[in-house]
C-alpha cells in the first residue's frame, strides 16, 4: 500500500514540475506577440470556475500571414479577453508552440 502511496506521490510531483519547467520554457526563449484571435471555443469548465477553451490565432510576420492553435485552461474572470475579433498575447517558440499570456 505505501508502495503505491509513493508512486502516485512521484508521479504527481513530477507532473507539476513539468508544468513548471514548460512554463519557464515559454517565458525564458518564447517571444511575446501580439495576436489577433480568429476563432474560440469552450470545450469546457471545471468545478474551480477555470474555463477551458480552443483558440485560433493569427498575425503577419514578414509580410506572411502566421497561424497557431492551442488549448488553455484560463480562469474564468479571463474568459473575457477571448472573444473573436480582439487581440491578445502570447509567447510563441517559433515552432507552433505557443501559450497565452493574459496577465
Amino acid at each position: 500500500m505505501t508502495l503505491v502511496v509513493l508512486i502516485v506521490v512521484v508521479i504527481l510531483v513530477g507532473f507539476i514540475v513539468s508544468l513548471f519547467i514548460r512554463d519557464r520554457q515559454f517565458r525564458k526563449h518564447g517571444r511575446r506577440i501580439r495576436v489577433r484571435l480568429d476563432d474560440v471555443r469552450h470545450v469546457g469548465t471545471s468545478e474551480t470556475g477555470a474555463v477551458t477553451v480552443r483558440y485560433r490565432a493569427s498575425w503577419v510576420e514578414d509580410n506572411r500571414p502566421k497561424l497557431i492553435e492551442g488549448r488553455e485552461t484560463i480562469p474564468a474572470k479571463r474568459l473575457r479577453q477571448m472573444q473573436v475579433g480582439r487581440s491578445v498575447y502570447v509567447f510563441y517558440l517559433g515552432d507552433g508552440r505557443a501559450q497565452l499570456d493574459l496577465g
